[in-house]
């Protein structure tokens, strides 16, 4: 082969590396048993993931950036955005937990002054409130469980169930990449927003409980493959989250915030 030959074909790699490692996931996401869903798509290049009409919104969307291991809330109602990443929210989290504490320690002080009677009524108030009224409840014990493989929309997937304290959390439905053909550095980054995510919910659970509830918790889990369906009956309303199509490419979608679009700070405590 002479140096041209050689220099096409060197060319011809590095393009197609770079041009076929974009990635357009369609899903569709609504409560379990039911036939009204939503649509939403995702997009992957160079590794950013968007996501439009997150949470079933179509004036939200959500783009994750693996460089910088941040997220960006995009509002196209109010023409804003809002950009955070760990640091942020530990900042919060931190002070939050400061706060906790401190209205913790006074409630222990108020009790301990009250007649055993009327302190084990404001202990059992407090629990329904959302106050702990003992100590840290010890981490659930979680398991997963392989079942048979099945085909999801022309996908072929293996079926596994997520066990909380022997309870089923949630149910999914897990892929190889190479059976979706999807090329390695966009499943690196939904790997990467992945682990965010998951680093995020342990983080925000010291702001509200309610957050990290929201969907399961796979801490301390690993799940190679990409989920093509998700079950979670952590909420009181079962969800489900199913793959439709992956195809590659993203077309030309704007995958940054538009222009003219005015930034936003997340809310902040007071420093203790």
């Amino acid at each position: 082969m002479n140096s041209r030959r050689q220099t096409l074909a060197i060319a011809t790699i590095l393009f197609s590396t770079t041009v076929c490692a974009d990635t357009t996931i369609e899903f569709s996401v609504g409560e379990a048993g039911s036939a009204q869903t939503r649509p939403q798509i995702a997009y992957i290049k160079d590794g950013a993931l968007f996501v439009k009409g997150a949470g079933g919104d179509p004036q939200i969307d959500l783009l994750f950036k693996r460089e910088r291991s941040s997220i960006t809330i995009i509002n196209h109602g109010e023409r804003s955005y809002m950009n955070f990443d760990e640091q942020k929210i530990s900042e919060l989290s931190d002070r939050a937990q400061g706060m906790m504490s401190m209205v913790q320690k006074q409630l222990a002080d108020n009790l301990a002054n009250l007649p055993p009677d009327q302190a084990a009524r404001m202990k059992e108030m407090m629990g329904n409130f959302g106050v702990p009224a003992g100590g840290a409840p010890p981490p659930p014990k979680k398991e997963l469980i392989k079942r048979g493989f099945m085909t999801i929309n022309n996908m072929k997937c293996q079926q596994i169930d997520l066990l909380s304290n022997s309870q089923k959390v949630a149910q999914l439905c897990v892929a190889d990449p190479s059976e979706l053909n999807l090329p390695g550095d966009d499943y690196q980054t939904i790997k990467a927003m992945q682990a965010f995510g998951e680093r995020l919910s342990q983080k925000a659970s010291k702001i509200s409980g309610q957050f990290a509830g929201s969907v399961p918790d796979f801490s301390g889990i690993q799940i190679e493959g990409l989920p093509v369906e998700m079950k979670s009956f952590s909420d009181p309303v079962s969800s489900v989250m199913t793959v439709t199509k992956v195809v590659g490419g993203v077309g030309n979608a704007a995958m940054a915030v538009p222009d003219g679009y005015n930034p936003r700070q997340l809310p902040s405590l007071p420093a203790m």
